[in-house]
């Protein structure tokens, strides 16, 4: 009974901390200084990754795949993308985004990865008034690792710490 009311009260907290954030599917754009992310330069551009959690998990329905591409004035702006999404051991498409349009090169992606193992992310952009990129799309690959336990829940975490003062 302790655990559930400890862990309400955790929710509460960090639905405080959380208030006046504005979580978009649409947009995420991402600092090259954040916490692990990965950035890859391409030319004149730069691909930034920055997956959440940095280890996804199988199965799990809250992973986000942000992606944003920029040059040396910052987002790109009126780009088509698509995201694939393919397993690095035998190179199977695991999952795959028609091209989009995006005002702005900030992309997140909620996705439940269905197996455990090494998988290849990979964003392709098409971009306006580029002509190496506008029928062409640049493209940018990232590996990420999925795991399959859950024992470094955020919420677990704060349970064993309460059990260990109890």
């Amino acid at each position: 009974m302790y655990k559930a009311m400890i862990l309400i009260s955790s929710l509460q907290i960090l639905s405080l901390l959380f208030v006046n954030v504005n979580f978009s599917l649409i947009e995420a754009h991402i600092p090259e200084n954040a916490p692990n992310v990965i950035v890859k330069k391409l030319d004149k551009y730069k691909v930034l990754f920055l997956p959440y959690p940095k280890e996804p998990i199988k199965d799990d329905n809250t992973t986000l795949l942000n992606l944003n591409i920029v040059d040396e004035d910052g987002d790109l702006k009126n780009i088509y993308s698509s995201v694939i999404i393919s397993n690095k051991k035998n190179s199977s498409i695991v999952f795959q985004t028609p091209f989009k349009f995006y005002t702005t090169a900030d992309i997140s992606l909620p996705f439940s990865f269905p197996d455990n193992g090494d998988f290849i992310v990979s964003l392709l952009t098409k971009i306006n008034g580029d002509t190496n990129y506008e029928t062409v799309p640049i493209i940018a690959n990232f590996d990420l690792k999925v795991r399959t336990d859950n024992n470094n829940n955020f919420f677990d975490s704060i349970l064993n710490m309460f059990d260990k003062l109890a």
